[in-house]
């Protein structure tokens, strides 16, 4: 069985999920550690998909981003690929707070703000004359005093 770090191909967006989502492609029986968790995973999951963190019972609910996104259907153990073949929908009483989580941002003080005014251009060649006279409209306009 291979282990792999669980940082470098699950992402567990919230505290009180019970799924993490697969960022890249891994092998089947590979055992994704982060510290004291181990999750054997049986089976590929692509990425952009989710696993499993823990157990989840008949009915629990599935949280990803902190939400509930379904309920299982049949017991889920942990590492198993969690898709529309074993969650399902249920009515649920919702809370509708709009922004009870945000937070406000801590930028820089002012005179640790960088600035740039411009744009960044990658350069591959130098120009020069014959290169710049290419990119050149064909037709040129002159003010009406030198016509």
């Amino acid at each position: 069985m291979v282990q792999k770090k669980f940082e470098d191909f699950a992402l567990r967006l919230r505290e009180n999920d019970n799924v993490a989502v697969i960022k890249r492609p891994f092998k089947a029986d590979t055992e994704l550690v982060n510290g004291a968790v181990r999750l054997t995973v049986a089976k590929p999951v692509p990425p952009g998909h989710k696993i499993a963190l823990a157990t989840i019972a008949d009915g629990e609910p599935v949280r990803k981003y902190g939400q509930i996104i379904g309920f299982a259907k049949g017991l889920i153990a942990p590492g198993e690929h969690v898709h529309t073949h074993n969650l399902e929908m249920k009515d649920f009483g919702r809370d509708y707070q709009f922004c009870v989580d945000a937070r406000p941002v801590n930028y820089y003080p002012a005179d640790q703000m960088r600035s740039f005014q411009g744009y960044l251009r990658r350069r591959r060649f130098r120009i020069t004359w014959r290169t710049a006279s290419k990119a050149r409209n064909s037709k040129r306009i002159f003010p009406a005093s030198m016509a």
